[in-house]
């Protein structure tokens, strides 16, 4: 149902923005079509999705930070930070391994759990009856497989809008083995005012990163 009601409001955007092309000047659209031009170019050149194989994992690395770990199907992630875990016990950065535990292990972080447990709506409640999150850290990642996120900016023609180059590649770690990756192309005209737009606004044959579904088609979690 959820992901209906997003696809919908996707396709609605998409309209919106595509009118605006089309009538950038008569109505008042302020889209420049040189830098739209230039995403079009981009995304034509190597955007979307490319699936190699598939392994099923417990967890992951990541580059980037973390995603809610409760709401996945995964047992544990993995990343490096110069700042510690947000809302735990720890108080320097490094590398950490959060990880979903049974509450009778001992391990559960005590400033996690306290927040976590201030949330009503399932899953939450429900997960935090016999489980809990630990936090721990660790010399440095030791998942068979990362995600690893790359971001490159450059500024458009006319010094404040941006245009960014996104890749995502899954890959197992010791070997750099790639099993997947998508890619994608953003313009936004005015950072901090106007959100950007994607390849997805502008072809109907690529995907955006969330329906993509990158990484559970490359390391779906263990049941």
């Amino acid at each position: 149902m959820i992901r209906r009601v997003e696809e919908a409001v996707h396709s609605i955007a998409k309209r919106i923005f595509l009118l605006c092309l089309i009538q950038a000047y008569a109505v008042g659209c302020s889209f420049e079509n040189s830098e739209v031009a230039k995403l079009r170019a981009a995304c034509e050149k190597d955007a979307g999705v490319t699936i190699h194989s598939s392994v099923e994992v417990e967890g992951f690395y990541s580059s980037s930070g973390l995603q809610g770990i409760i709401k996945s199907g995964y047992r544990f992630m993995e990343y490096c930070s110069d700042r510690p875990p947000y809302k735990s016990a720890l108080t320097e950065g490094g590398c950490f391994r959060i990880s979903k535990v049974e509450r009778a292990s001992g391990r559960c972080d005590p400033v996690r759990n306290a927040r976590l447990s201030s949330f009503v709506v399932e899953p939450y409640p429900e997960f935090l009856e016999n489980n809990c999150i630990a936090i721990e850290m660790i010399e440095a990642p030791t998942a068979e497989y990362g995600v690893i996120n790359e971001r490159e900016k450059t500024l458009a023609s006319d010094g404040v809008g941006i245009h960014v180059r996104s890749e995502t590649r899954v890959m197992r770690m010791a070997d750099r083995q790639l099993l997947g990756s998508y890619i994608g192309y953003y313009y936004n005209r005015n950072p901090g005012h106007t959100g950007p737009i994607g390849c997805d606004f502008l072809y109907d044959d690529i995907p955006s990163y969330t329906s993509a579904r990158l990484l559970e088609d490359t390391i779906p979690p263990k049941p």
